[in-house]
């Protein structure tokens, strides 16, 4: 809404009414911009106050800064057990100025390596030489941090110099950027995505990042200094078309304006036009042949180009947020695509998906008796992580069919939902849907099962333990026909298990309640 509804609407709600407005951390000194915060509150009623004067912190005293220092330094450690460390500890700390991010960030540097060369090292750096030139400057001391850091680290730290001050990340968004500049490789059975997030909480626990609200992180105003400091030379800002001189060595720039013409941006790797008001997406987007990471997300889009099919370098791709009623047809040449996210309603019109081979996350796969949407499509998808349910499974016609989705190959999965439709109770239908949920078998490292409508009476073979050895949680619903679920009472981490409208017989677990085995050792929720 615009300013002077917003402000109407405030004035209404406080008015006559006393209020303590508290302001903290305002960096503003624009008069305009004030007067424009104020207005509304001059119709609170008598008694109302504003505090808005600077509060001056004071430094901590000597004894909470040691206390903080040490937390962070030695952790779980007793400080009492290592007295050559508390020794060194004591003389870095004397050195910070009473400063808690300065406790945190050096505390936490040290607290990496518990061995006393290493704090010695650091104990006798240079910076402490650059902090008594300027006495004033806390950068120097940061950047201790910093140089410790490996060169990846380093790499994905400067990086963050193009967010502005305050801004909001999450794990997932920064993470994606980090691998689609290449500052992230795969390392043995990791992927690239779990090693970006173990260096994100690396950085978290030096404290370079803190946590805000919900899952998102933030930089400290002080430590997104440090990032512009580390990186001048290879990362810019424009914010409203101003910049500083631009380097000849510039890597990365982030742009704050009305429009951006990208045609001879060919190099780019990340593209961010999230909340433009983008009403189309120009055809030249083909021609950015080393894009990697694409953000159109929350504009006015209808449709997008059949040139963006060409982005065959393309990892992550947000559309989500638009008008739109489908994708390019041609989308599934994006081989290397590993991150779509967009509508589910427009997901499962993609037509052969399974040629989207590196695909990581696909919420629901519905089954069609049409070419391009059959189970078979699935057999391509061996990278996908996270939850998957398949919908529409009356469809799947043997258990031959169901084996070709090789369901059992992935081993990323945590989560399964196999879902039937309405379904006549023929005898041939029964029997055929038994073979079907045969041929579904997932793979045995599956944490989440969830059967919904399946009108077989037989369990599967591979429902036991030997087969599902981490299953934690199982979800039959609707399942009226399936009579016997014994198999269930012996899966070794079973810790929830909901049944709902499944009319089992309790005798059922009377046979296998007198062997030797304990009936559902690790229940927790029924």
């Amino acid at each position: 809404m615009k300013l002077d509804v917003l402000q109407n609407i405030l004035k209404e709600k406080i008015a006559s009414k006393i209020i303590l407005l508290v302001l903290d951390d305002v960096w503003n000194e624009d008069k305009e911009e004030w007067r424009k915060l104020c207005a509304p509150f001059m119709y609170a009623a008598p008694g109302s106050n504003v505090i808005w004067k600077p509060i001056v912190l004071g430094d901590l005293d000597e004894i909470s800064f040691w206390e903080l220092f040490k937390q962070c330094a030695f952790g779980p450690s007793k400080p009492e057990e290592h007295p050559e460390l508390v020794e060194i500890g004591r003389s870095i700390a004397s050195k910070l100025k009473g400063l808690p991010l300065a406790a945190k960030t050096v505390g936490n540097l040290l607290g990496s390596n518990m061995n006393p060369h290493y704090w010695r090292s650091i104990m006798k750096s240079e910076v402490w030489i650059l902090q008594q030139n300027n006495k004033n400057d806390i950068i120097p001391v940061l950047q201790l941090s910093y140089q410790y850091l490996s060169a990846p680290l380093k790499r994905c730290f400067a990086f963050c110099s193009l967010f502005q001050k305050n801004y909001m990340f999450s794990e997932i968004e920064l993470t994606r950027m980090w691998i689609a500049e290449g500052f992230v490789v795969a390392q043995g059975n990791q992927r690239m995505e779990d090693v970006a997030s173990k260096y994100l909480h690396e950085l978290v626990n030096m404290s370079l990042f803190q946590t805000s609200r919900g899952d998102y992180y933030v930089m400290h105003d002080l430590i997104h200094d440090l990032t512009q400091s580390v990186s001048v030379d290879e990362t810019s800002r424009m914010d409203n078309g101003k910049s500083n001189k631009i380097s000849t060595t510039l890597r990365h720039l982030a742009v704050e304006t009305e429009f951006v013409e990208t045609k001879e941006l060919r190099c780019i790797r990340v593209l961010v036009l999230s909340h433009c008001g983008l009403q189309m997406l120009a055809t030249s987007v083909g021609g950015l042949v080393h894009l990697r990471y694409l953000d159109i997300s929350y504009n006015e889009l209808e449709e997008l180009p059949e040139s963006l099919c060409e982005l065959y370098n393309l990892q992550t791709l947000i559309v989500k947020g638009n008008f739109l009623i489908s994708l390019p047809e041609d989308i599934i040449q994006l081989v290397n695509l590993r991150h779509l996210d967009v509508e589910n309603e427009i997901v499962v019109k993609i037509k052969m998906i399974g040629r989207l081979i590196s695909l990581e996350e696909l919420f629901e796969f519905r089954v069609r008796k049409e070419v391009g949407f059959m189970i078979t499509e699935l057999s391509g998808l061996q990278q996908l992580h996270g939850k998957l349910k398949i919908t529409n499974s009356e469809i799947v016609e043997s258990k031959e069919e169901a084996e070709m989705a090789q369901m059992k190959n992935k081993e990323y999965l945590d989560a399964l939902e196999l879902g039937w439709g309405f379904y006549t109770k023929l005898e041939n239908k029964l029997v055929a849907t038994e073979e079907v949920l045969e041929g579904l078998q997932p793979h045995e490292s599956l944490k989440g099962l969830k059967i919904r409508r399946y009108c077989g009476a037989r369990s599967p073979s591979w429902m036991k333990k030997e087969e599902l050895s981490n299953l934690e949680r199982l979800e039959l619903s609707f399942c009226e026909s399936w009579k016997d679920i014994s198999c269930t009472a012996l899966l070794p981490h079973l810790m929830v298990f909901h049944i709902e409208s499944t009319w089992f017989s309790k005798s059922c677990f009377e046979v296998c309640g007198s062997s030797e085995s304990k009936l559902f050792p690790m229940l927790e929720e029924l």
